[in-house]
């Protein structure tokens, strides 16, 4: 990394950094039900504690993850992750919950008229004066299927190599190269996470996190995988979302974006394969896929109606994150799953098949051949069993 980069980088965390230690939210707070809380902030920590529960998390950013638990002296036995957006210094909003937590708005007690969310990841650095100097490889790349198969990024115009978890610089060295299409390829995430630096949805914020977009978007998972963007002009504003167990965050305007780029899909929902004068019995195969603790089907998100075949191990240890019955949401562990619905066992292992399906309004959770699956709310895209 040059020493312009390695500096810029530093720059941006400790402007972050600063942004976040001058937003005290320490106090007491009140949620829309009417319960108080009374807040505690050092630096990146925060925690609160009320007559019902405890929550503590990182805040990173405008975005607080973190789990709550119900104290042994309240009503309820409840336990969950959640993700907080900083809407401003008196008002909190919730993003997303594992297992239901009635309130959905906290204000701070003695705030009036909050201001509307316009958080900021970092001030905007002062725009880099010289172009990006062009990469020293041929200025055309081949495309190349993804390893989960189906997935094809589009043809670039130069390639951009390999990049980590913590790339966010595309604005230092891209962003002078609108309308460029550039590939890039992400190793396996170390340690994933459902926040990162991350705001947009679809099209980003051209200092978000590079590999980060890219699951978010369904075009790799955490194992990583080489798929092409666009450079984009900036946006008037960006609206953030949950996908593939991903959280991105609203933004206001910014001076670039990108987008990822494909080749058409087999199996893409927004452009359905042509009929032919021979109707299609049944759907094939589009990959075959071994599966393991934790892995979902989420490689798969763009391609509705498409079917894999898995096959896991005998003797499988697996998380049980799973969300739903017969059809569950894309994000749920698919050998957890399968044991769910009576296709496979832990110590046996085996093989299935899955259809990737539109989301659903709700997913109800029960107990099946010894597994729990949760109960969920809305959810973009599904999977479930061909039998």
């Amino acid at each position: 990394m040059s020493t312009r980069y390695r500096t810029g980088i530093v720059s941006l965390l400790a402007l972050t950094a600063s942004t976040v230690a001058a937003q005290d939210l320490t106090g007491i707070w009140r949620d829309d039900r009417g319960g108080r809380y009374v807040v505690r902030q050092a630096g990146e920590e925060f925690c609160w504690t009320s007559e019902q529960n405890v929550f503590c998390g990182l805040l990173t950013g405008p975005v607080i993850a973190g789990s709550w638990l119900d104290l042994p002296t309240g009503r309820f036995r409840g336990n969950g992750r959640m993700v907080l957006q900083v809407a401003s210094p008196n008002r909190l909003v919730k993003l997303h919950q594992t297992a239901n937590y009635g309130a959905t708005v906290w204000t701070r007690e003695g705030s009036s008229n909050p201001a509307p969310a316009t958080p900021a990841p970092a001030p905007q650095p002062t725009p880099v004066p010289q172009p990006a100097p062009s990469p020293p490889s041929p200025p055309t790349v081949p495309s190349s299927p993804q390893p989960s198969g189906g997935i094809v990024p589009a043809r670039a115009d130069l390639n951009g190599g390999t990049k980590d978890w913590t790339y966010r610089a595309l604005d230092g060295e891209y962003r002078s190269m609108t309308g460029k299409l550039i590939q890039f390829t992400c190793d396996a995430d170390s340690a994933p996470t459902e926040w990162r630096a991350l705001y947009g949805t679809d099209t980003y914020t051209d200092d978000s996190v590079l590999c980060q977009a890219a699951v978010h978007a369904g075009v790799i998972t955490t194992r990583g995988g080489t798929f092409t963007i666009e450079m984009l002009p900036g946006q008037s504003s960006y609206a953030g979302s949950r996908r593939n167990g991903v959280i991105s965050a609203d933004y206001p305007a910014w001076g670039g974006s990108f987008a990822f780029r494909q080749e058409q899909l087999t199996f893409d929902a927004s452009r359905p394969p042509q009929p032919t004068s021979a109707p299609r019995v049944e759907p094939s195969i589009v990959a075959e896929a071994t599966a393991g603790r934790g892995d979902t089907p989420q490689a798969f998100s763009r391609q509705i109606g498409a079917r894999v075949r898995y096959t896991c191990a005998p003797g499988g240890q697996y998380l049980n994150r799973v969300w739903g019955t017969d059809v569950y949401t894309l994000d749920s562990e698919v050998c957890a799953a399968a044991i769910h619905a009576g296709l496979i066992t832990a110590a046996a292992g085996g093989k299935f098949v899955v259809e990737i399906r539109p989301g659903e309004s709700s997913y109800r959770g029960s107990f099946r051949n010894g597994l729990s699956s949760s109960d969920y709310t809305a959810f973009p895209v599904s999977f479930t069993f061909v039998r």
